[in-house]
C-alpha cells in the first residue's frame, strides 16, 4: 500500500505476507494517521494503542512515511524508568506510589508511545480511564496525577517535550469523610481491656493518647528519648525527615499516656533502650489490632491507626492552639484541619449550651437594669417625670410637652 508524505510525495509501505482483511485494517489505521498528521487532531485511545503495539519493523516504516515519530529514547517506557531512578532515595512506601502511577500511565499509552505525541486531549482520555476503568478513589487518583505531572515537568526541563498535557488535571488528594471516625474514650477503654499484654496497651496508648504514627514512629522510639523530669519525649518521624527539622519533634507526656510509659520503662530489661525492638517501619500491626478490637466486642473501624491519631489531634485542638498541636504531632495546620480534625457531637452541644448561657445572662442583665431604674426612681423624685425617667433627667412638664417626638435633631417644618 502507499501513503503520502507531507511534501506530497507518495511513499510505499510494504506489509509483507498478510491477509486481505489485515491489509484493509492496516489501511484504515494509516488513513487515520494521515488525518491526524495533516489536521493536527490528536489520536484517539484505540489508535494510540494500535501504534504502541506495532512491531519495531512496521513502526519504523510508518516513521519513514512521517506518520509517526521514530521509536527512540523519547518513548514513555524509557523516560519513565529514568524518572523512577531519581526516586531511589525515597522511602519504600513513597516509591511504591510513584511506581503505581507509572504503571497506570504506561498501561494506557504503552511503553513505546512517544512522549511528544501526547496532548492535553490524551490527558483527558487518560484521566477518564482512571475513573471509569481503574475505578481509583479521589485521593489515589490525585496522587497518580501529581506524580505524572512531576514526570512531565522533568521532561520539559530536559527539553524532551514542549507541552504539559496533564497540567490542567487536578492533583488534589481530598480526605474521605466516610473513613473518618472519632474513637472515644469508652471505646479505647474496652479495647485496652482486650489487649493481651503491656506491649499492645502501650502501642494503643502511644497512637491514641500520644498521636504517634504507626508503625514508623513506634519503631524509632527509645527510652533515652524520654525526659521524665520535663514531662516530654522526642519523636523521630521518618515521614518528615526530609524537612528542615529533620523529622525530629518534641511531644509532651500527656497525663493519659504517662502510666503506660512508666510501666513499660519499669518492666524493660536492664540496659534496654529500644521500646519496641520487634517493630520495624514495615511491620503490619493493623491486622492484629483488628483482632483485638473484635475481641473487645467492637466492630473494627476504617483506617485503624490513622483514626486513633486523628482522634487525638481533634481532642488536642479543643484544648490547645493549633500551632502547638501541630508542632507536637508533626504535621502542618492545613494537614491537621483537612485530614485529621473532626466535628463531634460534643461541639454542637457545647455551642448550644453557650448560646443558652449567653441568653440567660443577657436576661439577667436586663432584669438588673430594670430593678436598678425602679430603685433610683423611687429614691429620687427628679426622675419620676413621665418619659424621662429612663434617662435620669428632670424635665418640667410644661417644657416636656413642647419637645417634638421626632428626636433631638431640630425639625425643618418651621423653615
Amino acid at each position: 500500500m502507499q501513503t503520502t508524505k507531507p511534501n506530497g510525495r507518495r511513499f510505499p509501505i510494504r506489509l509483507g505476507l498478510v491477509s486481505d482483511e489485515e491489509a484493509q485494517a492496516f489501511k484504515v489505521r494509516v488513513a487515520q494517521l494521515e488525518t491526524a498528521r495533516d489536521t493536527g487532531y490528536p489520536w484517539n485511545r484505540e489508535l494510540a494503542f494500535w501504534v504502541a503495539n506495532l512491531s519495531d519493523e512496521l513502526h519504523a516504516k510508518l516513521a519513514k512515511a512521517e506518520l509517526v515519530e521514530g521509536r527512540s529514547a523519547d518513548t514513555l517506557g524509557v523516560l519513565w524508568m529514568a524518572f523512577f531512578r531519581t526516586k531511589a532515595k525515597n522511602k519504600p512506601g513513597s516509591r511504591s506510589v510513584v511506581e503505581r502511577a507509572g504503571k497506570d500511565l504506561l498501561a494506557f499509552f504503552g511503553e513505546d508511545c512517544s512522549a511528544r505525541s501526547i496532548t492535553a486531549a490524551h490527558g483527558d482520555l487518560w484521566y477518564a480511564w482512571l475513573i471509569e476503568k481503574r475505578n481509583l478513589a479521589k485521593a489515589t487518583r490525585g496522587k497518580t496525577v501529581r506524580h505524572v505531572k512531576e514526570f512531565w515537568r522533568m521532561l520539559r526541563r530536559d527539553g524532551v517535550v514542549d507541552a504539559l498535557p496533564f497540567d490542567h488535571l487536578s492533583g488534589a488528594t481530598p480526605a474521605n469523610p466516610k473513613r473518618k471516625l472519632f474513637i472515644d474514650r469508652p471505646t479505647i477503654d474496652r479495647v485496652m481491656e482486650a489487649c493481651p499484654d503491656l506491649r499492645w496497651r502501650l502501642i494503643l496508648a502511644l497512637t491514641r493518647f500520644g498521636g504517634l504514627r504507626c508503625p514508623s514512629e513506634l519503631a524509632a522510639l527509645h527510652f533515652s528519648d524520654i525526659n521524665w523530669e520535663r514531662e516530654r519525649f522526642v519523636v523521630n518521624a521518618r515521614k518528615t525527615e526530609h524537612f528542615e527539622h529533620g523529622g525530629v519533634r518534641v511531644c509532651p507526656i500527656f497525663p493519659e499516656l504517662r502510666p503506660y510509659l512508666v510501666e513499660a520503662f519499669e518492666q524493660a530489661e536492664p540496659g534496654a533502650d529500644v521500646v519496641f525492638p520487634d517493630i520495624t517501619p514495615d511491620t503490619n500491626l493493623g491486622t492484629q489490632l483488628e483482632r483485638i478490637i473484635k475481641r473487645a466486642g467492637i466492630a473494627p473501624w476504617p483506617a485503624t491507626f490513622n483514626n486513633l491519631r486523628a482522634s487525638r489531634i481533634t481532642e488536642l485542638l479543643d484544648e490547645h492552639p493549633i500551632k502547638a498541636v501541630t508542632t507536637w504531632l508533626g504535621n502542618s495546620p492545613k494537614t491537621a484541619l483537612d485530614h485529621y480534625a473532626m466535628v463531634r457531637e460534643e461541639h454542637f452541644e457545647k455551642a448550644v449550651q453557650k448560646a443558652v448561657h449567653e441568653t440567660v445572662h443577657h436576661g439577667d442583665i436586663l432584669g438588673s437594669i430594670k430593678t436598678h431604674e425602679g430603685d433610683v426612681s423611687d429614691a429620687n423624685p427628679l426622675v419620676k417625670q413621665s418619659g424621662s425617667a429612663s434617662m435620669g433627667l428632670h424635665v418640667p412638664s410644661d417644657v416636656s410637652s413642647q419637645i417634638a417626638r421626632v428626636g433631638f435633631e431640630p425639625t425643618l417644618a418651621r423653615f
